[in-house]
């Protein structure tokens, strides 16, 4: 997203916001596709979105969150997740990334 730094802690809440999208989408037995459909986006933005790579703008935030019945607590991290970002998850996925 243009403008936007992409700081470790605004990385980390991409990575947690996709997480917690494919979490809710595989709990609805949806694939990428039928979500990049139902929300007007395609399947390899999904992809990125759930890995972290990318954000989504608010409307379509909005989207995801009602075609999978989630609620704001279950989209956003917490304050407290934010500046955890030291996890060894989310720093195995930025090595990861780096490798590419």
């Amino acid at each position: 997203m243009a403008g936007v730094k992409r700081t470790a802690a605004t990385r980390g809440a991409y990575y947690r916001i996709g997480q917690n999208i494919r979490k809710h989408r595989l709990r609805c037995g949806m694939t990428q596709q039928e979500l990049a459909d139902l929300i007007g986006k395609n399947r390899a933005d999904i992809n990125w979105i759930e890995n972290g790579r990318s954000c989504l703008r608010i409307g379509s935030v909005y989207r995801v969150m009602k075609v999978l019945d989630m609620d704001i607590d279950d989209t956003f991290p917490s304050v407290e997740e934010i500046t955890l970002l030291q996890d060894s998850e989310w720093l195995n996925h930025v090595k990861k990334w780096e490798e590419e």
